[in-house]
Order: C-alpha cells, then structure tokens, then sequence
C-alpha cells in the first residue's frame, strides 16, 4: 500500500501545491483536507492535480466575533450533512505523516488531538506570534485566545515543524506573545521555492516593445472581501502614472470568487481605477499567473505604510519572513524591485545580485532613472541562475528525509 500524507489547510496555497506534488510524483497517496469553501471552480480544479482526494468541510469564511454568531451558527447549520461526511473521511484515515499548515492554528491543533499517534508536521506558515510583538497588539488585531493558544499548542506538541522564512525566525519568537515556547527539537526551513511547472521560457514580446513605457506588476493574496488593506498600494499610483510607468496588479483568491474581488475593488477604488496607467486584472490559477505577468518588465512588491509606523518600526515577520512571491517573479523570468526593510529576502537577493529597491514614493520617482542604467539581458543570466538554484525539485529530498526522520523519532518516542 502507498504510504499516505495528509496536508491539511484552512485553502488550498500553491506552496503546498507543490511540496504534495513533488510527494504524489514519488508514489505517495496525498490526501488534502480543507476547511473553508473556495468559490473559484476553476482555481479548485488546478490544486487538484496535486491531490489523490480532496475533502473539505467547505465551511463560510467569517470574522470570528460575537455579531458573527448568529450567521456562522446558521451556516453550520445548513452545511451540516458534509460536515458529518468529511468528519467520517478523516476518521478513516490511515496517515503516514500530517502536514498541517496554518493559519489559523485552532484546525491543527484539532487535528492533532484527534491523530495523537500518528506523525505530525506543522507548518506555521504566516506566524501569529511572528507579526505581533506583544499580547496587547495580538489582542488589538483582533487575535482570539483559542487561536493564540492553538498556536503554541502546536509549537509545542507537534513531531516537526517547518518554516518558510529565516531559519533563525523561530528563535526569535519567545518573549512577544509567548514568554517561553517548548518547541521540538526537529524543525527545517523550506522557503517558497520556484517549480520546474511553473517556470516559463524569457518573454520576447513585452508590452513595453509596443508602447515604449514600463511595466510592472504587484502580485497580492486575498482572503476577504475587504479591500481597504490595499489603500497603501493605491497611495503609490499617483507616482505611477506621473511618471508614466503602467502597474498591473493581480490578486490571488483564496476563498472568494474573482467576481467577488473585482467588484469589491470596483466599488472600493472607483476613482483609482479610471487611471490610465493602473491595470486591474482578473485573478488567475497560479500557473497561469506566471505565464501572464511575463509579458511586463519588472515586478514590484511595496511595503504597507503601516509596517513603518513608529518611528521606522518594520515587524518582525516583514524582516525575516518570506512569501511566494518572490518565486512567482522569478518564474516568470522578472527582475523586481522591494524593500530593503525586507531584511532575509535582501539576503537573498543580494546572493544572486538581483538586488533592486524601491522603499517609498520618491524611489517611485526614481524606477525610470533606474531602469535605464540596468543591462536587463544580464538580469535575465542572474534570474536563470536563481530559479535554478531556488528551486523546490532541488530541495525536496531535504523535506523527503525531514519526514523520515519525524516519523523514526515518533516510532521511538
């Protein structure tokens, strides 16, 4: 029988895409387990291509909040009869190893309670006690007590832990919302890597050929229909479009359908997006994605003017945390500009000197200066070279024996 490995999310992440196919390809039989109901039929049918069976309790995303009771309450309620299914699914199981990725942590603590003897790697992914510095700034972002405690919960109790960011990040933890964490002694860092699937030849044919001005794109994941959490990207396009520089900006749904998104982004930046040189696309699947933005010249990732609030403070998950966007860049073949406040990507970056900054609005004003004195064919030698070496097929047998391990200590133990 194919050992079984089970990836449980709140919704699918192309990250995890990844790492289960990369297993699925090495004969593993990779169940994914999920817990919120994903609108886009579409994106769905792609995240399944990883997967031998996917199950989801297919549960309303909802602001946990007491005047949310009433409507989570009649949700459940109606989604009742798959809620018993996917319960006797999982009952079912026979797992080999669990990988549980957060956020929220409150689903992975549950199902570690539920499969105690069976292996159990958690993922953190975007670290709750990484963004907040304090209980006091948790508990004004709205944090419930369940979730910060299900995360040391599974801190402390899970077989492995894997990381996205710095590899140092998880020593930086204790202190902030956690006085002392117990973490297990197995923990591997495994970034967002690039993926053979997804990386694309060099495009020949930019836009930027047609009408001689630049190019770039912001890639953003989305997750509620609230876009005021954007405000600080539109801040900048005043910038663009005195400088004629056209930005295309691309969100990747997570649980809401792309009508969703476009019509809250509609109704929330009317007047932004009659400009000229802001592009608004239709979010796509994350392979298709790639395959479109490499018909523009750079990507670009801008800072929320919140993160330098107080003073210049940038948090701590901003300075040594890492996203998939960076791969996404390189596998379209993109050079991209970014803060150097991002302290472990410039690291980085630095490495494969692809280094490109741009920190506020008068750097803004500067990309044109910039551009100019950039040779882009030897961008393009340094991008192939990091997409080579910033790979998830080059680094997967360090997961594949990361797993080996977890699962002998858990037989010992």
């Amino acid at each position: 029988m194919k050992k079984q490995i089970v990836f449980l999310e709140s919704f699918p992440e192309v990250m995890t895409y990844k790492i289960a196919k990369l297993f699925k390809e090495k004969g593993y039989e990779i169940i994914s387990l999920r817990v919120l109901k994903s609108k886009d039929s579409s994106l769905n049918n792609f995240y399944k291509q990883a997967y031998d069976k996917v199950k989801s309790f297919d549960l309303d995303f909802f602001r946990m909040s007491y005047k949310n009771i009433p409507a989570i309450f009649l949700s459940l309620l109606k989604n009742l009869k798959n809620i018993f299914q996917t319960l006797f699914f999982i009952l079912k199981l026979k797992p080999y190893v669990i990988f549980a990725r957060a956020k929220p942590s409150w689903p992975c603590a549950l199902i570690r309670k539920v499969f105690r003897k069976t292996p159990f790697i958690y993922f953190p992914y975007d670290i709750r006690s990484e963004d907040c510095s304090s209980m006091e700034i948790a508990k004004k972002k709205g944090l419930k007590n369940f979730e910060i405690n299900s995360e040391k919960f599974c801190f402390e109790n899970a077989d492995g832990i894997i990381h996205k960011g710095a590899p140092n990040e998880l020593n930086l933890l204790e202190g902030r919302i956690f006085p002392k964490i117990k973490f297990t002694p197995l923990q591997l860092t495994i970034h967002p890597y690039c993926s053979n699937e997804f990386i694309v030849p060099f495009n020949k044919n930019k836009l930027s050929k047609k009408d001689k001005e630049i190019h770039v794109v912001e890639v953003r994941s989305i997750s509620s229909v609230d876009v005021k959490e954007f405000s600080f990207f539109f801040d900048c396009a005043e910038e663009f479009e005195k400088n004629k520089i056209h930005i295309h900006f691309y969100t990747k749904p997570n649980t809401l359908s792309k009508e969703e998104i476009i019509q809250s982004f509609e109704k929330t930046y009317k007047k932004e997006l009659n400009s000229k040189y802001f592009h608004l696309h239709e979010p796509k699947n994350p392979q298709e994605l790639i395959r479109e933005i490499s018909k523009f010249d750079f990507g670009i990732f801008i800072l929320p003017l919140s993160d330098r609030e107080e003073k210049g403070y940038i948090p701590l998950q901003t300075e040594v945390g890492l996203g998939n966007k960076q791969a996404s860049y390189l596998e379209a073949g993109l050079p991209f500009f970014y803060p150097p406040e991002i302290k472990y990507l410039d690291t980085i970056m630095i490495n494969y000197g692809l280094n490109l900054y741009v920190k506020n609005k008068e750097d803004i004003k500067n990309i044109k200066n910039t551009v100019k004195k950039l040779d882009y064919a030897k961008l393009e030698k340094k991008i192939q070279l990091a997409r080579e070496d910033f790979s998830m097929e080059k680094h997967f047998p360090e997961l594949e024996k990361f797993v080996q391990e977890v699962v002998n200590r858990k037989k010992l133990n």
